[in-house]
Parts: C-alpha cells; structure tokens; sequence
C-alpha cells in the first residue's frame, strides 16, 4: 500500500484524510503514518506526498489516478476511430 493509504484500500485518497483529519494531535496508531505516537504534521506531509497514489510499491505498481476518483478503462465502445 502507499505511505498514506490509511483506510487500506490501496489508494491515498479522501477517505484517508478524513481518517488523519478526524485523529488530528491524537493518539491513534491506525491513523499515524510515521509511527511517531501522534498524528501531526507530520503523518500530513506523508498523507499529502503520496496523493492519489493507487497501487503497491512493494511490488512496482505506484500509479498516480489522473482524474481524482479511479483510474478509468477505456473500452472498445469508447476508443475514438479513425476518420
């Protein structure tokens, strides 16, 4: 998961910042990024430094999401065609 991605969902993204936001200068180990005993600034800066990040670093697959929601596919349907 990305440094960031509280809510385990593979993507930092506004449901971790609603988790930082709501444990702000409290004492909350699943909402302290760094480890530091505290969520502060610091677990901010590493929240906001891997934004919309999705994917795994462990195995290489960081992406950033382009559109802020979800990477989209694009389908046959939707591929524009050759004039």
């Amino acid at each position: 998961m990305p440094s960031g991605d509280i809510d385990g969902n593979n993507v930092v993204d506004l449901g971790d910042y609603f988790i930082l936001a709501g444990a702000w200068y409290a004492s909350n180990p699943a909402a302290d990024i760094d480890g530091s005993g505290w969520v502060d600034l610091e677990d901010y800066f590493l929240l906001s430094n891997h934004w919309q990040e999705a994917g795994d670093p462990r195995i290489g697959t960081l992406s950033r999401i382009a559109d802020g929601n979800s990477k989209k596919r694009v389908t046959t349907a939707q591929r524009p065609t050759a004039v």
